[in-house]
Parts: structure tokens; sequence; C-alpha cells
């Protein structure tokens, strides 16, 4: 293989096929944004738009915009997942001269099903108790417990519960029982043409699709391939590489990923024939916004975000019953402030997801290492 040296667009050392070693911290700061994304969809109430807005309705506009376009950060998951999951597992097969499957599935179960469960299991249990609202009905529990809730979601719309959230992880977990298998048996050149597959499969998943009540597109699996694609793609294309832009351009980037997600929100629709491609144009936009990432420096990062993105799991596990006990709690109290109740439910989030990832998540990813071939944390 060409050294890294000649590589255009690569710095040395970070093309080399054969490295055992994959981490960058941009991606744990990606990670962070992306829930941050989800966190303003969840916390952009029509209160908080309305005295955000005042009395100019453009802007008001714009903010609901704003807020519908955090719900991609769902997107941006898939996007970063994928690129993330092909480009660890392109290595090890690159190392190893083939992909260890049963060893992929344990990892993804040792970093996955711990919190998961748990959550389960506490929205089952205790969480109805200190929110008599909450309530994850059986159907909904057993769905989510073979990771198949995003399909009950589908056609039954979400439970009233902060478990509903978890619909994007069955799509993810459904996704990784197959995509090791195929990047395992294909050549270069065929799984080249997966991605555009993917995206083709997504497109036609959607036409049946067109004007059934939300969420049956939104959850769909099949319907949802075109993020997963566009990540995965991602990793094919770079071929072990990781580009080097200038400020300027990764600058570009993310107002591009940015743009991009705002016109989707504020001039397309997701359940009308116009769903048909807000979906891809969401999925560039997520690229774009990775590209950025990818590029940029470590040095230019702030440790803070580094550790809010490692701990972005649980921080997008435990925002929405975050959300719901603050707003509970200050009920309780008589504050009515919206934004007292974000800056709660911010903490609360924060705090659950440090404390998941120190006494529940981390014990469970030193003995993931054993089952690694390529690692991608450093700690």
């Amino acid at each position: 293989m060409e050294s890294a040296s000649r590589l255009p667009g690569v710095t040395n050392g970070e093309a080399k096929s054969g490295d055992t070693r994959f981490y960058r911290p941009q991606l744990d700061v990606l990670r962070f944004f992306a829930f941050f994304a989800v966190f303003l969809n969840h916390t952009l109430s029509t209160d908080v738009i309305s005295r955000l807005a005042g009395a100019s309705q453009a802007r008001g506009e714009w903010l609901e915009a704003l807020h519908r376009s955090g719900g991609y950060g769902v997107d941006l998951f898939f996007t970063l997942s994928a690129y993330l999951i092909t480009e660890l597992l392109l290595r090890e097969r690159s190392v190893r001269g083939t992909i260890d499957v049963w060893s992929f599935y344990l990892r993804r179960a040792l970093r996955i099903w711990p919190l998961y469960y748990v959550f389960i299991l506490l929205c089952l249990t205790v969480v109805p108790f200190l929110l008599p609202a909450e309530n994850l009905p059986a159907e909904y529990a057993v769905a989510f417990t073979f990771f198949m809730g995003n399909w009950v979601c589908a056609f039954s719309g979400y439970p009233p519960s902060a478990a509903a959230l978890l619909w994007s992880v069955s799509i993810e977990e459904q996704f990784y029982l197959v995509w090791p298998l195929l990047l395992s048996r294909g050549s270069a050149s065929r799984l080249k043409v997966l991605p555009v597959v993917l995206v083709g499969i997504a497109f036609l998943n959607r036409v049946p699709l067109v004007g059934i009540p939300h969420p049956a597109m939104w959850c769909n699996t099949f319907a949802r391939l075109d993020a997963i694609a566009a990540g995965a793609g991602l990793a094919l294309a770079l071929n072990f590489r990781v580009p080097t832009i200038r400020l300027a351009g990764r600058l570009s980037l993310f107002l591009f990923g940015l743009a991009l997600w705002l016109g989707v929100a504020r001039y397309y629709e997701w359940i009308g024939p116009l769903g048909l491609i807000s979906y891809p144009m969401v999925a560039a936009g997520s690229v774009a916004l990775l590209l950025s990432a990818l590029a940029t420096p470590p040095s230019h990062l702030l440790g803070p975000l580094v550790y809010l993105g490692r701990i972005s799991y649980g921080l997008y596990v435990f925002h929405a019953l975050s959300l719901a006990m603050a707003h509970r709690w200050l009920g309780m109290l008589g504050v009515s402030s919206p934004f007292s109740k974000i800056a709660l439910g911010f903490g609360l989030t924060v705090g659950l997801a440090a404390a998941s990832y120190e006494w529940l998540e981390r014990p469970f990813l030193r003995l993931k290492q054993r089952f690694t071939h390529v690692t991608s944390r450093t700690d």
C-alpha cells in the first residue's frame, strides 16, 4: 500500500490499514453534538419558541424549524456509528484477514445491553412511582426487549414512556446484526456498491408510507437506511484515510451540514411526497458534519466536550426521563419557567449519564476490550 505521506489529504500514520488502534476524539465531540441536537428537539417547546420569537412570525417559523431539525441528531448518530463500525471492521479484516463476527456481536452486547436493559427495567418498575404519567405497556416492553421497539412504534405510535426513544437503538441493533456478515464476505468493489443499494432500498420502502401518519416512516428500519448508508459509504470511500481540511473548509462543511438540516426542517416534510428526498438530504448534511469533525485537529478540541461525547449514550438514554422529572419537580415547587426546566433537565441528564458510565457501563467496556481486535477507546 502507498505510504501515508504520499496520500493526498492524509497525515502520516493515519492511512495504515494495519493499524490496530483507531481513536478519534473528534468523534466523541460529534456524538455530544448529535445528542444536544436531540435534546434541543425535546426542549424547544411551543412555549419556549413563542417567548424567544416575541412578536416576529418569521423568527418563530425559523425557531420551529430549528426545533424540528434537532431530531436529525438521530440521523447523525446513525451516520457516525455506521462510519466508525465500518472503519473498525475493515481495519480488522485488513489486520487479521477476516472479521470475527461473533466477537463483534459480543462487543455490541457489552456496549449496548447493560444500560439498555437496566433502563427498560427502571421504566417498568421505579419510574412509574416517580412519574405517574409514565407507562410502558407490555407489548412495547416485549418489543423493546428484543430490539424490535421501533416496529411497534411505527405501527402503534410512541408509548407514554421515556423508553420510547430507544426505538433508534433497535434500528441500529437490527442493522448491525447483518452488516458484519456482509463486510466479511464482500470484495472491495462489491462493498462500495452496498451503500447505494441501501439508499435505494430506503427510497423504495418510503414510497408506500407516503401520507401515513408519523412515526410510521420515521421508525421504519428499511425506510431509515440513508444515514446509515452514508456513514458506511464514507468509511469505504476514505479507505482508511482521514481527511485533512483547512479551517475554512471545515467551517464551510459544518455550516453546509447545518443549512441542509435547517432547510429540510423549514421547507420539507416527513410524511408527504417530499419525505422521499428529505431523508437523503439530512444524511448528506450528516456526512458534511462528520467530515468536518474528522478533519479537525485534536488540539482544537475542548476536553469537557470529549468527555460528554464519551458518555453520550447515557445522555441520550436518560434525557427524556430527566426532562420529565425536572418538569414534575419544578411544578411541585411552583416554578413555571421553561428555561428552568431545560437547565435542571440537562443537569440531571449529565449526572445520571456520568454515574451510569462510571458504575454501570465502564466495567462492561473493560470486558469488551478482551474481544476487541482494533481499539477505538482510550480507557
